[in-house]
């Protein structure tokens, strides 16, 4: 220990000349008593070493005398300095001996070069260990070390990640790694890496073991890790990356960038679930495509948080019912309100005192309280109940159920009526189409089930260019029609259809289908959940289901009609509703469920369900078509409900529905049809 201290003097007065005493044992972490003894000691050796006394006075050696180490050039000895790694020379118990080490060669150098050197050392450091993470923690660092040096076995109590997690293990340690900050150390039998921070208990064996001929410890490395990443890296994602963005892997580069910068790219992945989280990190920098189960993880969780830190819409009384946003399923099991708020509140009419408000679409209630009068381009033929053209449960007064399930319907006759209210709502379902493209990238197969005269068939045709698309129906006359749309149109050489009933019918698919659309047509179902898993069925890994179901009443007319009671149309919701629940129990088969869609989707073994709502908003005055299509659900109504109307309220729509009162539907003006459909998807795991 002395004969050390002795050689540490020795250089630090070469190196930095003229030091007290007192500067001394600072360096030395030792005494003054002990530094004067020393001096002593390497003067009696013959060390020229003298002392100045008083202010300026110290220790320091006679002009000249210097201890060289010969053979390093300029380079050599900026490259040592910059190889130091004081922190993991402590971790091995090395720090001292390093320190030691580096001052004996920084003194030994010749002026020039230890200038070099010291310029290296103040310009460059070196700090493994990587960002945002704790220091492992490394006691049995040092004995590991000392056993990889003198080739001892070693009997460890490791912590592994799998059960059981504790285990005993007799390592024979070949070398020790340091990677990103953490120590590894590479062992036999095998050999294999085990984490030196995982070591729970340690023992040096006397035992000696011998290293296998030939092992070099930095080769083996390198193929562990390429071995690692194959092993790693089993699946792949096609991903947008925005410019900047990278990933710290290699990636393939699919053709040159967009006009924004962004490019198209292969990814290797290591599970849906690890790149789920790395992706997410990314935040808006990558937009991933392939595979839709992985896309799907992303948009859950993307609209999970954008309705958790989102603003949900303030809705305050209004004097009436109308004013009233829609919260529960029409069959609730329940009356509590959900969290996400109301997918849109809308007054109409001049003595309304509220202004209209727009929710976040993303924000909707996956379980609206009812449907509207929407046309849903035909359903639910499959079991020949009668046709959804006005709308599902609570459809807002749009029935177009006055003919009821079971009653034999003239489909031929009632299919230019279907493509007509179909086609006012194109843009609603373009909107809801292009969100599931977003979602959906490059199907193969397209099952419109219950597609009536093949509008959204059609649509679906235009929004997936590449496709096949399948218009299913228990109609021929409806799926003659859609034939005929999708020739009109250029889709035949890409478009079929399959008649028969739902959903049996789909047993008769050639292949499974990678989204599966089921529009207003899974409620003429008796047991709708045996329906969903017969659907989810028919599906392809990682396929898609998106069934459109509920939403809000539609709204045709100002509360106020300057005639009659006010609140009309909210009193023929309630009538429709009442025809719904009876339609529902008619069906052959069927079964009272709560219409809680994300739980049914997962019941038929779906993964990732996500809801969202689309609004149709055709303001007043309407155009011809739209004025038509409010006359033609009106008169349906009002034939439908005659029973059941009061008389006052039959009155009014005999008004309304006269083509010579001015106060009637022909000739008003503030005409107005606002609708909302939800759409729910989930996704067949891969």
């Amino acid at each position: 220990m002395k004969s050390s201290r002795l050689v540490s003097i020795l250089l630090l007065l070469q190196t930095r000349g003229r030091m007290t005493a007192a500067q001394l044992a600072g360096e030395l972490e030792v005494s003054v008593r002990t530094v004067y003894r020393d001096v002593e000691a390497l003067a009696a050796a013959g060390v020229p070493l003298y002392g100045d006394a008083g202010h300026a006075g110290g220790y320091r050696l006679l002009d000249g005398y210097r201890t060289r180490l010969t053979g390093l050039t300029t380079a050599e000895a900026e490259a040592l300095f910059l190889a130091g790694t004081p922190g993991p020379a402590a971790d091995l118990g090395l720090g001292p001996v390093l320190a030691a080490a580096r001052l004996k060669v920084r003194a030994a150098l010749p002026a020039p070069v230890r200038e070099h050197a010291d310029r290296i050392s103040g310009r460059f450091h070196l700090d493994a260990p990587g960002w945002y993470a704790d220091t492992d923690a490394v006691p049995w660092l040092p004995a590991v070390a000392d056993a990889v040096w003198n080739d001892r076995v070693l009997d460890v109590s490791y912590r592994r990640w799998r059960e059981p997690t504790d285990v005993r293990r007799r390592l024979e340690p070949y070398g020790l790694v340091l990677k990103a900050g953490r120590w590894y150390v590479v062992a036999g039998p095998g050999p294999r890496t085990f984490r030196v921070d995982q070591i729970l208990e340690l023992s040096v064996l006397e035992e000696q073991f011998t290293r296998p001929d030939g092992f070099d410890l930095t080769e083996w490395w390198a193929g562990h890790q390429r071995d690692f990443h194959q092993r790693l890296y089993t699946g792949r994602a096609v991903v947008r990356l925005a410019p900047g963005v990278t990933l710290g892997r290699p990636v393939t580069v699919e053709g040159p960038a967009d006009a924004d910068g962004w490019v198209r790219a292969t990814v290797p992945i290591e599970s849906v679930d690890h790149a789920h989280g790395e992706f997410l990190r990314l935040g808006t920098g990558v937009e991933v495509l392939e595979p839709a189960e992985l896309r799907h993880r992303i948009a859950s969780t993307a609209a999970e948080l954008a309705e958790r830190y989102g603003s949900a819409p303030v809705w305050r009384p209004g004097p009436d019912a109308l004013c009233a946003p829609r919260f529960l399923p029409y069959d609730g099991g329940c009356f509590a309100v959900p969290a996400t708020g109301v997918a849109f509140t809308r007054c109409v009419g001049a003595r309304c005192r509220h202004t209209e408000r727009e929710a976040d679409p993303m924000a909707h209630d996956p379980h609206p309280h009812a449907s509207d009068d929407t046309p849903g381009h035909g359903h639910g033929h499959g079991q020949g109940h009668g046709h959804d053209h006005g709308g599902g449960h609570g459809s807002g007064h749009g029935l177009g159920h006055g003919h009821g399930h079971g009653t034999d319907i003239d489909w031929a006759e009632m299919a230019p009526h279907l493509e007509a209210q179909a086609e006012l709502f194109t843009p609603l379902y373009e909107r809801a189409l292009s969100w599931l493209a977003k979602e959906i990238t490059e199907p193969g197969l397209i099952v419109d089930a219950g597609s009536g005269p093949g509008v959204v068939s059609c649509l679906m045709a235009e929004t997936f260019p590449g496709a096949r698309v399948l218009a299913v129906d228990g109609s021929a006359p409806l799926l003659a029609r859609a034939e005929e749309r999708a020739a009109r149109l250029g889709y035949s050489d890409r478009f079929g259809t399959l008649a028969g009933d739902l959903p049996g019918v789909l047993e008769d698919m050639d292949y499974p289908a990678d989204l599966l659309w089921a529009g207003r047509s899974l409620h003429h179902l008796g047991d709708q959940r045996a329906a969903l898993a017969a659907f989810a069925d028919r599906l392809a890994p990682g396929g898609t289901l998106a069934i459109m179901e509920g939403g809000l009443p539609s709204r045709f007319l100002p509360r106020d009609l300057g005639f009659g009671r006010p609140g009309l149309e909210a009193r023929l919701d309630g009538l429709e509703a009442e025809w719904f629940a009876r339609m529902r129990a008619d069906l052959p088969g069927s079964v009272d469920e709560v219409e809680d869609w994300s739980a049914l989707l997962a019941a038929a073994g779906l993964k990732h369900a996500r809801s969202r709502s689309f609004l149709l908003d055709l303001p007043a005055p309407l155009p011809d078509r739209g004025r038509a299509y409010v006359i033609d659900q009106l008169s349906r109504l009002r034939d439908s409900y005659a029973d059941a109307l009061d008389a006052d309220d039959r009155a009014t729509l005999d008004r309304l529905l006269d083509p010579a009162d001015p106060a009637g539907l022909h000739r008003r003006t503030d005409l107005f049809v606002l609708a909302a459909h939800t759409v729910h998807t989930a996704v067949k795991a891969v």
